[in-house]
């Protein structure tokens, strides 16, 4: 394996495989949105409507180009931010789950720490490069067993595309996932 860390580890009794600094801090990138969607399902109200802010649109590079306005169940958004890696889906379902971006990633951190994730500290609900962001390999390790453990979330992260329904009904067709 030539990662600079890395670990490997059986999921039904946590025994560590195989590991190289697995303890150091690194950038987690787009594999943060996992908490992040941890952390709106257990807001709970998927099937609530949402309205798109202008706020939610400023950011780059993964989009799904959803438009200030428009309304969506935070369910469809947590889909499409899942599957597709959708940056700017990220920024509204934060906001419209703990009220600000700021408040809900300290819900994410709080949820972090209560899973058993002490090395981590995420800034932003999408994973873009933040001074003062960070999680390690056993960290992330923990956060993969939390997920494979919720049926819903585990069957998102093995959906390889969808077709995202706008708003206005228009469709936006597949491209890669970040998860493969």
């Amino acid at each position: 394996i030539g990662a600079a860390a890395y670990i490997v580890v059986n999921p039904r009794n946590g025994n560590v495989l195989l590991a190289r600094n697995a303890h150091t801090r690194r950038q987690v990138a787009s594999t943060q949105k996992l908490l992040t969607a941890l952390t709106v399902m257990d807001a709970g109200g998927l099937d609530r409507q949402v309205t798109v802010a202008a706020s939610d649109t400023y950011v780059e590079p993964v989009k799904m180009g959803i438009k200030p306005g428009e309304k969506y169940s935070k369910r469809h958004l947590l889909e499409a931010m899942v599957v597709r890696s959708s940056n700017d889906i990220a920024k509204c379902l934060a906001r419209t789950t703990g009220g600000s971006e700021a408040r809900f990633v300290q819900m994410m951190n709080a949820r972090a720490r209560r899973m058993g994730m002490q090395n981590t500290n995420f800034r932003n609900a999408h994973g873009l490069t933040e001074s003062g962001a960070y999680s390690t390999a056993f960290d992330l390790a923990i956060l993969g067993t939390h997920v494979l453990n919720s049926a819903y979330l585990h069957r998102l992260t093995r959906t390889r595309e969808m077709v995202f329904t706008k708003a206005s009904g228009a469709q936006v067709q597949p491209t890669a996932t970040a998860w493969l």
